[in-house]
């Protein structure tokens, strides 16, 4: 982390040039009371930028053409209250500091003296490991969790979310080990502890939701599934096996968090993860644009592949299994691609019908091509978890779709090969 650097502010008086002149003391005056707002949107916060608190978009979203999301009323009106804003700090330092006593003791139990794994021993993995991953996953500046509201919301929430809920604490290991591995290639103990816990998670989540599901584990599950999500992605790029017979795994991994969110829906009016929520409602923002007559890029490959997938005015959902994904997809293209969107592009796998991916196992060339242009997409959101594994299976596709003897597929592989770097 980069040290703060201090600034020395030196004052300058005029009169002390001109030696043995009396001049009058200084004059101070006092600065002007400041009161600090608290309600600015989610996106200005996580940049730590002036918020204009316009509605529904603030000023400087607006600018960048990203969307603008604020916390409930509810909570906004209570940070305007100083005094209960000060009694709810202090009882959330007491949380925080209750939650950490929890984990610190969960971990003490669980590595020191279950721990039967003895690669990890051999690699020193102790509590005080552990705790590094926490402090990396809670304190990291940078966007690298998601969106700006999955970052915020993660960060803000999850360290009360864990206590109780080890399948929520070992997906939080997992994913900060696997980013350090990122991070550090070389540092073998990240990669393996990440596996570790990874594994632990999942095991001890399916435990979770066999027992049962309600109000008191909805948040923790959820967010559990949302780490698992980026996880199972982000193992794309690691899984020597995923271009075999188990291609689509991560698909079917990523597309439990939609699942999961329709059996909690009664138990998610006051989630604590209702920014995340949002974003899995977002689409209703954008329309499809296949019918435009325009000349933009994003108007003809919309075009080119509602022809291509016999979708037209007439087309029947039920009858036509290409016909929702594609709307969806191409409401994608329209948009200005960025961190701000990856909630929209992870809605559209958990949207994807049951028998549409029948139609990814059996290598259709639609289903394909749809899949191969999301992929397109969004490797051009430059974050850990996504570039490299959206490359390769976007790769992966057009390597498939190439040996099709159909010329409509040869045009419209021009956009994802230049993504990805596929050449004939």
């Amino acid at each position: 982390m980069a040290s703060t650097k201090h600034l020395t502010w030196i004052n300058e008086d005029p009169d002390a040039l001109q030696g043995g002149q009396s001049r009058s003391p200084p004059r101070y005056r006092p600065r002007a009371a400041h009161t600090k707002s608290r309600n600015g949107c989610l996106h200005c916060k996580l940049r730590r930028i002036k918020c204009d608190e316009s509605r529904p978009h603030c000023g400087q979203c607006e600018n960048r053409g990203v969307r603008c999301d604020f916390e409930d009323a509810s909570t906004s009106t209570s940070q305007a209250n100083s005094s209960t804003s000060k009694e709810n700090t202090d009882e959330s330092l007491k949380a925080q500091a209750s939650a950490r006593e929890w984990i610190e003791s969960y971990l003490d139990h669980f590595l020191i003296r279950k721990t039967p794994c003895s690669h990890l021993k051999s690699l020193g993995e102790n509590p005080a490991n552990s705790i590094e991953l926490l402090n990396h996953f809670f304190d990291s500046n940078g966007l690298w969790i998601g969106s700006p509201a999955c970052q915020i919301t993660m960060q803000q929430h999850c360290l009360q979310l864990m206590v109780g809920a080890p399948y929520l604490l070992h997906a939080v290991l997992a994913f900060s080990s696997s980013h350090l591995s990122f991070l550090h290639p070389s540092e073998r103990r990240y990669r393996v502890t990440a596996t570790f816990h990874y594994d632990l998670s999942l095991a001890s989540y399916s435990s979770q939701i066999s027992t049962g599901l309600d109000a008191s584990n909805a948040d923790s599950l959820l967010g559990c599934c949302y780490l698992h999500t980026m996880l199972a992605f982000r193992n794309l790029q690691l899984d020597d096996d995923s271009q075999e017979g188990n291609a689509l795994t991560w698909l079917r991994t990523m597309q439990g968090t939609s699942i999961l969110r329709s059996n909690l829906n009664p138990c998610l009016n006051n989630s604590v993860l209702h920014p995340l929520n949002l974003e899995s409602r977002s689409w209703e923002e954008v329309i499809c644009n296949h019918l435009d007559s325009g000349d933009s890029w994003a108007s003809k490959a919309s075009q080119a592949l509602h022809q291509f997938c016999g979708v037209n005015s007439k087309s029947v959902l039920e009858e036509n299994l290409y016909e929702d994904p594609l709307c969806r997809l191409c409401q994608l293209i329209q948009l200005e691609i960025g961190p701000d969107n990856i909630g929209m592009f992870m809605s559209f796998i958990g949207r994807l019908r049951s028998s549409f991916v029948e139609l990814l196992d059996r290598n259709d060339p639609k289903a394909m091509m749809i899949l191969c242009y999301w992929c397109a997409l969004l490797s051009q959101i430059d974050q850990w978890w996504i570039v490299a594994s959206a490359t390769s299976e976007c790769l992966r596709l057009c390597k498939l779709l190439y040996v099709v003897p159909d010329q409509r597929i040869q045009d419209l592989l021009e956009f994802p090969a230049s993504k990805c770097g596929f050449t004939s």
